[in-house]
């Protein structure tokens, strides 16, 4: 059997068991579209400046910082994200089902 291709490229939450609800999902939908879709850890790869996340429905917020050997997730906005997205959680994951690509 085959490795998932997030053992190459993980997901790690940052603030670990103390990470926010938001930050949770989207860990998980991560996780599962790259195991899912491996080709989409180039195009994660190729994302140089963070992106955040709030969901409006559950009040929470986090970022999201993809590296050339990881994704890390943090609570809160870090940095300077060049995208900020404010969704329900219900949104996110219908969101979470659209085709990527890497011109936008």
């Amino acid at each position: 059997m085959s490795q998932p291709a997030t053992r190459d490229y993980p997901v790690n939450l940052n603030d670990g068991p103390d990470a926010n609800g938001i930050a949770g999902v989207i860990a998980t939908l991560l996780t599962q579209n790259f195991e899912n879709f491996p080709g989409r850890i180039q195009l994660a790869r190729k994302l140089t400046r963070p992106v955040t996340i709030t969901g409006s429905d559950i009040d929470s917020t986090c970022t999201i910082s993809c590296g050339s050997r990881a994704v890390a997730i943090s609570n809160d906005v870090v940095g300077k994200p060049v995208v900020t997205v404010t969704a329900t959680v219900e949104q996110i994951l219908d969101l979470s089902q659209l085709k990527m690509k890497a011109s936008g």
